[in-house]
């Protein structure tokens, strides 16, 4: 047996450990909490966006824009036209779930909105604190998926 075999012929725990996402961020396969932080970042950007034109965070139509997913991850355009559509609708699904699942965080996006950009370090902070929240309980709840195999 090699020096190499008896350095790795033990196992690794993995437990707790995460991938690099900064090199790629996330795919189609990833679990939802992989890709939460970054649609959330996203609902934001668009919440505070909205008085200048933008679409609403709260309005699910505006995931069907090809420009939101394409511009939530930083190697769209190496992506396969296949792996493009895969994502595209893994991602249009949790930003819906989370806009219709979620009202605190409704409530949040809306008074970000509503403020048009004027005196919202409040509001942001508030939202921080509820997104923080609502990630945590979707780390800890276990997953159905996982069970079978």
């Amino acid at each position: 047996m090699s020096d190499l075999d008896q350095a790795f012929g033990s196992s690794v725990s993995l437990i707790g450990k995460h991938p690099p996402l900064s090199h790629y961020p996330f795919s189609d396969h990833d679990d939802d909490i992989v890709i939460f932080p970054i649609a959330l970042r996203k609902l934001v950007q668009l919440a505070l966006n909205k008085h200048r034109g933008g679409d609403s965070a709260l309005d699910v139509a505006t995931f069907d824009s090809p420009q939101i997913v394409e511009s939530m991850h930083p190697y769209w355009s190496a992506l396969s036209i296949e792996q493009r559509n895969k994502l595209t609708e893994r991602v249009r699904s949790i930003l819906r779930r989370l806009v219709i699942n979620e009202p605190e965080l409704g409530k949040h996006l809306e008074t970000l909105e509503l403020r048009g950009g004027f005196k919202v370090h409040g509001p942001l902070a508030q939202l921080q604190t509820a997104i923080e929240k609502l990630i945590k309980r979707y780390e800890v709840q276990p997953q159905l998926n996982r069970f079978t195999k």
